[in-house]
């Protein structure tokens, strides 16, 4: 599988196929709000974040930049 980064006006950059696979990560931010007489409230964002983690043997100096 190839993976295709960059501006699409700039021109995509394709980047080869990762050593092992995809890793997706979930994370949903929040916040404890604590008051004056010790109650808590608690804010969570109304979306989550998703991030992946990949990992490359090498790369050359385009692609790299391209991540970076």
């Amino acid at each position: 599988m190839t993976f295709y980064l960059g501006k699409p006006a700039l021109g995509l950059v394709a980047l080869p196929h990762p050593l092992k696979g995809l890793t997706p990560t979930s994370e949903r931010g929040s916040t404890v709000h604590v008051s004056s007489g010790g109650g808590r409230q608690v804010d969570l964002s109304p979306r989550t974040r998703r991030t992946f983690a990949l990992q490359w043997g090498w790369l050359d100096p385009v692609s790299f930049s391209t991540l970076e």
